[in-house]
This record gives C-alpha cells, structure tokens and sequence, in this order.
C-alpha cells in the first residue's frame, strides 16, 4: 500500500517534468529575424570573409626563412611578404580590390649557388570564392650564379 501511494504521486510529478522539457525544447517565437534589410553595411562588412593565401616555402625538403613570396594577378604586382623562421607565409587577396580572376604567388630566394623559385596559380571569385587558398612552394634551381 505504502508503494502504491508514492506510485501515485510520482505519475503526476514525472508528466509535469515530462511535458517542462517537451516545452522548454521549443524555439523561442521572439527570436529576432535577420533580413538583410536590417544589417548595416559595417555587419555586412565584417560577414564578408576575407580572403587568403598562405602555405610554408620549402627548399631542398626543408621550410625555408626569408623567401620573397609576391602576389600578382595576372601580370600585375600586388603585395609582397616574407616566409618567417617556420617558412610560414600569409598575404591577404581581397584588400586589393583585384576581383575575380586568377592570380599567382611566387617565391623566390637567393643563396651562393643561384636563384630559387616557385610559382604556384589559383582561380578567386569575388562572389563565389573559395576565401581561402593554402599553397606550399617548393623552390628548385633557376640558374647559377
């Protein structure tokens, strides 16, 4: 009898918790609603992803410090970095207002036996991407000094 009392108060107990979580697990109606009518343009701005090329540059199987890395579209020059202690290098695409097409990244360095390059191309599309481009540069031999 004793059991059959608690039985009976825990059947209502467990359907209220029941029925709180069904609740409690419902998307809220107030939630606000972004329509693109409602974002300034400074919201927009920092939606729109930037856009980057990076990779390490290699010579003869090891990363190499202090490659001249360029970025050109088509022939014309853009930026330039250089590869840090790691041969890590970064440069932003988009902030030159360049647009779509196809642009290229070339590295070179130059030691006691002569001129190292690599060049390396990729297809951006202002409006379609990729935002993202991760190329390595692998230096060979040019010519000799």
């Amino acid at each position: 009898m004793y059991y059959q009392s608690i039985n009976q108060l825990l059947k209502p107990v467990i359907l209220f918790l029941f029925l709180l979580t069904i609740i409690s697990c419902q998307s809220s109606p107030t939630e606000p609603i972004y329509e693109e009518s409602n974002i300034s343009s400074f919201q927009k701005d920092l939606r729109t992803p930037t856009t980057d090329v990076h990779g390490y540059v290699y010579k003869g199987g090891s990363t190499l410090q202090g490659a001249t890395v360029k970025l050109y579209k088509g022939t014309t020059y853009l930026d330039q970095t250089t590869s840090d202690s790691n041969g890590y290098y970064e440069m932003c695409v988009c902030i030159h207002s360049a647009g779509t097409g196809t642009y290229l990244v070339k590295a070179s360095y130059t030691d006691r036996f002569g001129l190292w390059t690599d060049t390396e191309s990729f297809y951006y599309s202002t409006s379609t991407g990729p935002w993202d481009f991760e190329i390595d540069l692998y230096l060979i031999l040019e010519d000799t000094k």
